[in-house]
C-alpha cells in the first residue's frame, strides 16, 4: 500500500546547500547503478545568460549556482514540457539513471573547465509556489518496487481537470475517492472519475485525484468549478498535461 509513503521514503535536504546535495545526488547515482529504484522531487534551475559558462540545469532554486551545486542533465517524457524561457525554476520529480556525464566546457580561449552532469529522467514538473520553503528541498518521494509502478500517462485533448479533491494514495483513500466520485455523479457529473495523479505530468504522486469533469480549455473548467462551488462542492481547476 502506498499511503503516505514519500514522508519516510529517505532524506530531506536543502537544495541550496552545496555539501548535503551534492552527498545526497551521490547517494541517489549509487542507488540507481545497484539498481535500486527512487522517485524522486527537488528544484531544478535552469539559468539564462547571465554570464555563468557552465551547464545550464543544476538543482536549486538560486539564481546563480553555488560551491558543489550538482548540474543536471534533465532527459523529458511525453507531456513534459518545460517552460520556454531564457531562465526559470520548476519543480520536478523523476529518477536519476545513475548515468554521469564528464563534461568541458570551454570558458575562454584555450581554457577549460570540468564538470559533472547528473542524468535525470524527469517524469513531471510544476511551477514553484511562491516563496514556499517546500519548494527548496530535494526528498525522496517512493523508493523500492512503489517506485517502478508505471501509470499509464493521460495526453487526450482535455487536459484541464475540475478537481474537487486529492487523497494519498492508499486502500482507505481509494474507497473515500471512489465514493465521492459516485457522489459527483449522482449530482449531475456522469464523467467524474478518479485519477492516479502520476497519470498526468504537471500533478505529482502520490494522490488519488477526483475530478467532477476534464475540458479542453481553461475557461471551460473554471466555469464548472464556479458551478461546483455554488453546490458545495470545494472544486478548482488544475492542468494535468
Amino acid at each position: 500500500m502506498l499511503l503516505l509513503l514519500w514522508l519516510a521514503a529517505g532524506p530531506v535536504v536543502d537544495a541550496n546547500d552545496g555539501a548535503t546535495t551534492k552527498q545526497w545526488v551521490k547517494e541517489r547515482i549509487s542507488a540507481a547503478t545497484a539498481g535500486k529504484r527512487e522517485l524522486v522531487r527537488f528544484p531544478l534551475t535552469h539559468h539564462g545568460e547571465w554570464g555563468c559558462i557552465c551547464p545550464n540545469d543544476y538543482m536549486g532554486t538560486e539564481d546563480t549556482s553555488y560551491p558543489g551545486t550538482p548540474y543536471i542533465k534533465l532527459l523529458t517524457s511525453p507531456g513534459m514540457d518545460p517552460p520556454q524561457a531564457d531562465g526559470y525554476t520548476m519543480i520536478v520529480e523523476g529518477m536519476f539513471t545513475g548515468k554521469v556525464l564528464h563534461e568541458e566546457i570551454e570558458v575562454a580561449k584555450g581554457e577549460k573547465e570540468k564538470y559533472l552532469r547528473y542524468e535525470f529522467q524527469g517524469l513531471r514538473w510544476r511551477p514553484v509556489h511562491g516563496d514556499a520553503a517546500a519548494d527548496e528541498k530535494a526528498s525522496i518521494v517512493l523508493a523500492g518496487k512503489d517506485a517502478g509502478v508505471k501509470v499509464p500517462p493521460l495526453d487526450d485533448d482535455r487536459p484541464f481537470l475540475v478537481v474537487v479533491d486529492s487523497l494519498p494514495l492508499g486502500k482507505p483513500n481509494e474507497d473515500k475517492a471512489l465514493a465521492l466520485r459516485d457522489k459527483l455523479r449522482a449530482s449531475g457529473y456522469p464523467a467524474a472519475e478518479v485519477i492516479d495523479s502520476r497519470a498526468a505530468p504537471r500533478l505529482f504522486c502520490c494522490y488519488h485525484v477526483v475530478v467532477a469533469v476534464r475540458y479542453s480549455t481553461r475557461d471551460a473548467a473554471l466555469a464548472a468549478a464556479k458551478e461546483l462551488k455554488k453546490k458545495k462542492y470545494d472544486a478548482g481547476v488544475r492542468q494535468g498535461w
